[in-house]
């Protein structure tokens, strides 16, 4: 899977080990008058994929992968989300990243990064 240049592959970079995918869709109501509410189809609400996983650097995954994530977020841009298979999911922008750091050598260097990716589809196109 690749999020405009960045490419999830466990031997280098990081890879997520599930896909989480929310998707909503928006009605209107208006109250009636001694009936239940009128309810209106308003188009599609916000769709966002979580991707959880674990870093291991002492196997060979770039500890700076994670930064590398943060630099295309600071960008603001969309970027086209593909899986493995070619499959266009469409543009999304990271909402959310977070990461937890554990089994800490004393140089302070981890031995494992979990971490999480939340990305919001967005229909801006670069």
């Amino acid at each position: 899977m690749s999020w405009g240049d960045f490419v999830f592959d466990w031997r280098t970079t990081i890879a997520p080990n599930e896909l989480s995918r929310e998707q909503g869709w928006r009605h209107a109501s208006q109250s009636r008058v001694g009936d239940r509410p009128a309810h209106q189809y308003t188009g599609q609400d916000e769709e966002t994929i979580t991707l959880p996983g674990q870093l291991y650097p002492e196997l060979g995954a770039d500890i700076n992968s994670l930064d590398t994530l943060r630099e295309v977020a600071d960008t603001g841009a969309p970027q086209v989300l593909i899986d493995g298979n070619g499959r266009v999911w469409g543009w999304y922008v990271l909402e959310k990243l977070t990461e937890k750091r554990a089994s800490m050598l004393s140089d302070g260097t981890p031995l494992e990064i979990d971490f999480s990716l939340t990305l919001k589809r967005v229909d801006d196109q670069p």
